[in-house]
């Protein structure tokens, strides 16, 4: 059996065979970076004017949770609580939790719970759900 040929991005030169699926255009640009050329084409204001206008429509008339937020301690959550605490609101984190975190992931978990003063629920299933989920 032949081996698929590995392609390199032009422009960032990411193999195609990588833990992300990549995909190509004509001139050897792989997805990720055609991604990135498209976000300066974005009316960023325009979008941040429709993201609080959702917010504000499910926003806690009880002064409880404005909405909740998937977290698993990574950059990309920071960001998003940072986010959302920014703009005024008050989220719930929640986390799947199966087992497989190690020290500094939970680390970070509990570092987002205190830096941004939230309410974080961790659901932790037991073994037979797990092995079910996966």
């Amino acid at each position: 059996m032949k081996k698929p040929e590995i392609h390199y991005c032009k422009s960032c030169t990411n193999p195609s065979s990588s833990a992300v699926p990549l995909e190509f255009d004509d001139n050897g640009i792989c997805s990720g970076c055609q991604t990135n050329n498209e976000k300066s084409e974005i009316n960023w204001e325009k979008r941040k004017t429709m993201f609080k206008r959702l917010l504000e429509e499910y926003k806690s008339v009880d002064g409880t949770y404005d909405c909740i937020i998937p977290v698993s301690g990574g950059k990309d959550s920071y960001y998003q609580v940072h986010l959302i605490k920014e703009l005024g609101y008050n989220p719930l984190l929640v986390t799947y939790h199966a087992n497989n975190y190690t020290k500094t992931g939970m680390e970070n978990l509990i570092n987002m719970r205190e830096v941004f003063n939230v309410d974080h629920i961790f659901f932790t299933p037991g073994i037979d759900v797990i092995k079910r989920m996966n």
